[in-house]
């Protein structure tokens, strides 16, 4: 119903140019609210794995602007955090078991 009635309107620019920013505004909502309290309680490191997936989904969302991109980046980063693979790269114990 809004649809319709606001196709049939001209919409001055500024209305239309804030309206631009209203999913980024509800995106950075959900992603504070999942990513930094937990249990109703502020807990930034209750999400440890899903903070530090945010770097490199930042920077594909930010230098590719692909929200396919970032989804895969992140989801990718999540994963490979919660398997401690990076860790073990880190201290070379992935390559020792590649070598076994």
């Amino acid at each position: 119903m809004p649809s319709l009635f606001l196709s049939r309107i001209k919409l001055p620019e500024w209305f239309l140019s804030w309206l631009s920013f209203v999913p980024v505004t509800v995106m950075a909502a959900l992603l504070t609210q999942s990513l930094l309290f937990d249990d109703g309680q502020l807990s930034p490191m209750a999400n440890k794995f899903e903070l530090l997936a945010i770097i490199p989904t930042f920077l594909v969302a930010l230098l590719f602007r692909s929200l396919l991109g970032a989804v895969l980046v992140g989801m990718i980063s999540v994963s490979l955090f919660k398997m401690d693979f990076l860790n073990e790269i880190l201290r070379g114990r992935f390559i020792k078991r590649l070598k076994d």
